[in-house]
Parts: C-alpha cells; sequence; structure tokens
C-alpha cells in the first residue's frame, strides 16, 4: 500500500495500488467470492477437502478482475470447522511488486 523502502542507501517509495483498507478488503473480498465459486478445483483433491490450500499465482485476469499493477496473486486459506478462513494473500507478479534479488542487491519489478 505504497511503503517506503531503502535501496543501496535511498529511500524509494513503492507503488501504491489501493487507496485504504476498505478497498484492499472489498478486492479481497471479491477475488475469495471467484475463487469460491469452484471449490473443487481450488479446496478438493481426490474427491476429498484439504485442511490448508495455497493457491500459488492466481491468475486474476482469469477471475475476470483487474487492478492495475497486479497480475498475480497467492491466496493461503485454513480449514476452521466448517469453514475455510482466508490466513494471507500477497501479490506475486505484476508492475507494481518489486522483487528484492539478494544476488545482485537490487529490488526489480516482477511484472
Amino acid at each position: 500500500m505504497g511503503q517506503k523502502i531503502i535501496v543501496n542507501g535511498r529511500v524509494k517509495q513503492l507503488p501504491r495500488v489501493f487507496r485504504n483498507e476498505e478497498e484492499l478488503m472489498e478486492f479481497l473480498k471479491e477475488v475469495v467470492e471467484r475463487v469460491s465459486e469452484n471449490p473443487e478445483k481450488y479446496f478438493m483433491k481426490n474427491g476429498r477437502w484439504k485442511s490448508n490450500v495455497r493457491i500459488k499465482n492466481l491468475d486474476l485476469h482469469e477471475l475476470g478482475i483487474h487492478v492495475e499493477g497486479i497480475e498475480k496473486i497467492t491466496l493461503k486459506f485454513s480449514r476452521e470447522g466448517d469453514y475455510y478462513v482466508l490466513k494471507t494473500a500477497y501479490p506475486t507478479q505484476g508492475k507494481a511488486i518489486y522483487q528484492y534479488e539478494s544476488w545482485s542487491g537490487r529490488w526489480v519489478i516482477n511484472g
């Protein structure tokens, strides 16, 4: 959400994708609703419900969602009783996503 990082002694401003927490919550709610429309694909394996679910590199375009700067995200769910609870979500690819290359000591756009 527009954090500042230090790169080689300089302060850099990361791109802001969401204006506030409410906008982020609406985005996550929409993603979870779209994923929940197809539980067999994401939450079941061999006809059995998984206890922990990790959906890596979920393509937002396949879900029909467009957010400037984010193309793919990873979601992690945990089953609590009869329900799945979203534990964490983070972007993995897009113009607004920076990745640290430890071998070069640089931040690069992961998009």
